[in-house]
């Protein structure tokens, strides 16, 4: 596959598939002016496991039985809601084209990643029509609806070699060690330009060799070491810390509530709203390991961090490297 671009009318007039992260997007590039058929994916990928050894079908079924039972929502419409989504990209080729859009920060890149690698088994049974890449270094709920035309220009053929890679990263994603997917960051993956610094979030939501807090908590914990706060100034708070936002209002709560369940705990409710414990405020400042037991399963992939089936893995926030032991405080 080339590089190229075709005029907007003759686009228009091809039958057109837009896949996005959700359903805000959506609503931007209608509001935008770009027409076609619309899919989200809405996936949290980062949270849960993630069986890349599964078909498409089968992964769905264990997304939807993690997320129902994460998120309090109903079985069956979760499960009916990524059916009706795997139908249309399953009938892929009834499209002329197919249009991702799609972000840079981690939420979007895992979503990116499965897609590349579903395409990837279509072109090679050539089932696969014209596939083009918009990827913005910009949330797209950020832009306005006069600024969508511009991310239409920037659309780009999708090459083999960025199947490949995505093929290569989705998998080692889904491996029940890490150490694969820590791999790529030392490979060239500049072919998906977003990709090197998705994969380096992503090993920091493992916990920290310095105090068994994972990124997502470790910013949490610093944002309530002054005072107590209420839950969204908490995640206000969170937010600002966070380079590139990935976490959704749902996720990030889930994360706190976390934080409170484990034991010990390292925060707990107050008339203030959410505050440390003594022994959060001793992790905090780096004078404990928060040697937990996890109440829920955490994952990375397809590695189950709280109840490892191998080895035991850290992520040493000093020398930035996956690691097997953890620091003696």
């Amino acid at each position: 596959m080339g590089i190229g671009h075709s005029s907007i009318q003759e686009t228009f007039s091809m039958k057109t598939l837009h896949i996005t992260n959700g359903d805000a997007a959506i609503e931007l590039l209608l509001a935008g002016g770009i027409e076609g058929q619309f899919l989200p994916w809405r996936d949290v990928l980062h949270m849960g496991p993630v069986n890349t050894q599964l078909s498409l079908t089968e992964l769905s079924a264990q997304r939807a039985q993690y997320i129902s039972h994460v998120f309090g929502l109903e079985p069956n419409k979760v499960a009916g809601d990524f059916k009706q989504r795997d139908m249309v990209v399953k009938q892929a080729s009834g499209f002329d084209q197919i249009i991702l859009w799609f972000e840079h920060d981690l939420y979007d890149q895992l979503q990116l990643l499965q897609l590349l690698d579903h395409c990837q088994q279509l072109a090679i049974s050539q089932d696969l029509p014209e596939l083009w890449l918009i990827n913005t270094d910009k949330h797209l709920n950020y832009h306005t609806p006069e600024e969508v035309p511009a991310l239409w220009q920037q659309r780009t053929r999708v090459t083999f070699v960025q199947l490949q890679l995505a093929r290569r990263a989705w998998q080692a994603f889904g491996h029940t060690s890490p150490e694969q997917w820590h791999a790529l960051l030392h490979q060239d993956t500049q072919t998906l330009p977003f990709l090197h610094d998705a994969i380096l979030r992503s090993l920091q939501e493992l916990p920290f060799t310095t105090n068994g807090l994972n990124a997502t908590e470790s910013m949490i914990i610093e944002s309530l070491l002054p005072c107590a706060l209420p839950r969204g100034r908490l995640l206000r708070a969170y937010s600002a810390k966070e380079e590139h936002v990935f976490h959704g209002d749902s996720g990030f709560f889930w994360y706190l509530q976390q934080l409170m369940q484990d034991a010990p705990a390292v925060c707990c409710e107050s008339p203030d709203g959410i505050e440390l414990t003594q022994l959060g405020k001793q992790v905090a400042k780096g004078q404990l390991f928060w040697d937990r037991a996890y109440s829920q399963p955490h994952w990375l992939g397809g590695y189950c961090i709280s109840e490892p089936s191998g080895n035991r893995y850290f992520w040493d926030p000093v020398r930035a490297t996956l690691s097997s032991t953890k620091a003696n405080l």
